[in-house]
């Protein structure tokens, strides 16, 4: 039967040998939503992540994107419309940064980094403050450069010269991770950009009140398992957030936006 949304997760579990990673994991999302997935350390946020990039594939259930079985997926078709930033991106090799940022054209491999391109990369360059680093050895960054470069390669991946990006997914576990304040405003600011140009997107955050200003879906993890799904505004309640972290909290708005606050 045909499913409309762009990612189905249906009833999937991860287990090694006789310990459970992942359980019982379903939840649907259609094009354009912003789906963040929150829980305390240890929960399955980065193991759902890899099921959701064939880094792993589950041990029951099944993964489908735009309505077919992701295993079904050729791996540089899958590649010119899903891109992924992994937890560690970790690089042994003294690539110049330019060189990493090309590697997000690698599906694109007719003429690999052509001019048309090449005018495509300046935007992101300018957009992740790259400009200076582009010659610099990658190995020699700071943490929160390396995240920058990472993704502006991430990016390039999914970028196209007619701005489109419907039908497209970037996954991204804890983006935001390194990045000092600006680049954290500009990191978000850009994913509203491209989500409002047709990018879904699925997040992982450690920052509750992030997770609510930056997305329309939220997935809650605790010890393997679903704890809540749906609409970020009501499934970040009281009662999940206690149930999922252990934690009293109370909301309150400000400029039409909610936020947290943490009880002691």
């Amino acid at each position: 039967m045909f499913d409309s949304s762009i990612l189905n997760v249906d009833s999937v579990a991860f287990h090694i040998n006789d310990k459970i990673i992942l359980e019982k994991i379903t939840f649907k999302i259609a094009e354009k939503d912003i789906l963040c997935i929150v829980g305390p350390n240890g929960s399955g946020k980065s193991t759902l992540i890899k099921l959701l990039t064939q880094e792993n594939r589950p041990t029951f259930g099944s993964i489908y994107f735009q309505n077919n079985l992701l295993e079904n997926w050729c791996k540089n078709n899958i590649a010119k419309k899903r891109a992924v930033l992994s937890q560690l991106n970790n690089l042994s090799f003294p690539f110049k940064v330019m060189d990493i940022i090309k590697m997000g054209r690698y599906p694109f491999n007719n003429d690999f980094f052509n001019n048309s391109q090449i005018e495509l990369s300046k935007e992101i360059i300018e957009i992740f403050d790259l400009n200076k680093f582009l010659d610099q050895n990658y190995l020699t960054l700071s943490g929160g450069e390396k995240q920058r470069v990472q993704l502006a390669r991430v990016f390039m991946q999914l970028w196209s010269e007619k701005d489109y990006f419907d039908g497209k997914i970037v996954i991204l576990d804890e983006p935001d991770s390194f990045l000092d304040i600006k680049h954290q405003q500009v990191l978000f600011k850009f994913l509203k950009r491209l989500n409002e140009k047709g990018l879904t997107i699925i997040m992982v955050l450690h920052d509750l009140n992030l997770s609510m200003m930056n997305s329309n879906k939220i997935l809650m993890l605790k010890d393997a398992r679903q704890v809540a799904f749906g609409d970020t505004r009501k499934k970040m309640n009281k009662k999940n957030i206690f149930k999922c972290f252990g934690i009293e909290t109370n909301k309150f708005k400000f400029e039409n936006n909610e936020y947290i606050t943490y009880r002691n």
